[in-house]
């Protein structure tokens, strides 16, 4: 896995992100104006609601897809510094693992390669 190092701090957006496995059931709402790849979804079981990647999103129709794959939409507080392992980057955001083992999203644009 690659290391990288956080050049800008971020704070996650929301405490209770949605969750869900491979197959469950997503009410899909608007894409993200302002990271182009994202749409709106809220799990149909839990209710819980947050931004996923259209690639993980198998569309049923407009308003309506189940997930592709597990996913969690936890986002990663950092701070200046840091040291992260990447695992994967989709439309500007990327999934890293903290040396003590928290993991979430974090703009890819607040990293860098080390």
């Amino acid at each position: 896995m690659a290391k990288c190092r956080v050049i800008a701090n971020h704070n996650r957006s929301y405490e209770t992100p949605i969750v869900g496995t491979a197959g469950d059931a997503v009410k899909v709402g608007r894409r993200d104006d302002d990271a182009p790849g994202w749409v709106w979804c809220e799990h149909l079981v839990s209710g819980l609601a947050g931004w996923v990647p259209e690639a993980f999103l198998e569309r049923g129709n407009e308003q309506a897809a189940v997930l592709r794959r597990d996913y969690s939409a936890m986002e990663l507080s950092v701070s200046f510094g840091q040291t992260l392992t990447i695992y994967e980057t989709v439309a500007g955001w990327t999934w890293c693992v903290s040396t003590q083992g928290d993991a979430g999203w974090i703009p890819t644009h607040n990293l860098e390669n080390s």
